[in-house]
């Protein structure tokens, strides 16, 4: 089962979806409750490795996401104000720690469907990736 999600297959929109990020300028990273170690192999098996500026691990704050400070580190290592990031992610979970860290966020809902907290919901919600970076690059 491990040796599985090591190789997990990327979403097939990703591609896409970081090309037409890239080319509007926008800077690309990933922030994950995996080891970089992993999550960069996961990259460079879907062929994204070049293409993601900073993979940002909790393993450098010995917190894991939600947490706020997670984000708030991931924002530092970039350079950049939390409210300047815009995260896209597939679990609620995720987008709440974003928000209550300060930046804004996306969520997909094509795994969940529903939001599931009785409050929180995002003002965006996309059902892909691409279209999650379409509206990512119309607030920029």
């Amino acid at each position: 089962m491990l040796a599985l999600l090591r190789e997990l297959p990327a979403d097939n929109e990703a591609l896409a979806a970081v090309d037409l990020v890239d080319s509007s300028g926008v800077l690309v990273g990933a922030l994950t409750n995996s080891g970089e170690k992993q999550t960069q192999k996961l990259l460079e098996a879907a062929g994204l490795s070049d293409r993601i500026a900073e993979v940002v691990s909790v393993e450098e704050v010995e917190l894991y996401k939600p947490h706020p400070a997670v984000y708030r580190h991931a924002a530092e290592r970039l350079g950049v104000e939390p409210r300047a990031i815009t995260l896209v992610a597939a679990h609620a979970w995720d987008v709440v720690g974003a928000k209550e860290a300060s930046l804004d966020a996306i969520w997909i809902d094509r795994m969940e469907r529903e939001w599931p907290f009785p409050k929180g919901k995002p003002r965006r919600v996309a059902h892909g990736l691409l279209e999650a970076a379409e509206l990512a690059l119309a607030k920029s």
